[in-house]
């Protein structure tokens, strides 16, 4: 799809000026901007969840719970360059994936690049790769699918909105993506797969089924 956009003197200078500070041309800058405008319903994943994500099966583009499932290049080459050389199952799992555009591989800007060096350079024991997925969801806006607690609290530190695979399914039923049904199915499919305490899982389940009585939607969920 083509669109055409007619810029003031002025917006135009300043798109210019705001594109060449990120680094990117006058047409990406605006691209980038559509695509943190539609961020809130996309969700970046790490490298190490993409693969559990395909294992359970909740990797699918179009799903109205996860939106669109983006993992950066780096990303994607730790898992699936890295781990096809050493014979991992999961690497050749997250290939199909990106194959079957279930995940779309995301690649950063010079900016972002810039922006991931320098944090790799300042975090101990994080990986390029997770520098890369931390700066990716912090310039475009994105939700951060991330189990790491060391990523995970650099990640909130640079304010990004963090979401554990565990907590996905409540997550997605709050904001009204994910019906009932389908929550607790989730939450206790993700639970067997990730081992979850069973205190945990049932606490998540009393909280799906709670808010489900209070939207007078749980007999309908079980019917």
């Amino acid at each position: 799809m083509t669109i055409t956009i007619d810029f003031k003197a002025d917006q135009e200078a300043r798109l210019r000026r705001d594109a060449a500070r990120e680094g990117v041309s006058a047409r990406d800058f605006v691209g980038r901007l559509l695509e943190r405008y539609l961020a809130q319903s996309r969700v970046h994943v790490n490298q190490s969840e993409s693969a559990l994500l395909q294992r359970i099966g909740l990797g699918l583009s179009e799903d109205p719970t996860l939106g669109i499932v983006g993992l950066t290049r780096e990303g994607e080459d730790e898992v699936v360059t890295v781990g096809q050389a050493k014979g991992h199952f999961d690497a050749f799992t997250v290939a199909q994936a990106t194959t079957a555009s279930r995940l779309v591989v995301i690649d950063l800007t010079a900016s972002e690049r810039r922006h991931a060096g320098q944090l790799l350079r300042q975090s101990s024991g994080l990986s390029l790769a997770d520098c890369s997925t931390v700066v990716c969801a912090r310039q475009r806006s994105l939700t951060l699918l991330i189990e790491d607690q060391r990523a995970r609290r650099i990640a909130k530190a640079e304010g990004v909105h963090c979401v554990g695979i565990q907590m996905l399914p409540l997550h997605g039923y709050v904001r009204r993506k994910l019906a009932y049904p389908a929550a607790t199915q989730w939450t206790s499919r993700i639970g067997r797969a990730m081992r979850t305490d069973p205190i945990v899982l049932s606490a998540l389940l009393s909280a799906i089924d709670e808010i489900a009585q209070l939207r007078g939607e749980r007999e309908a969920g079980q019917s």
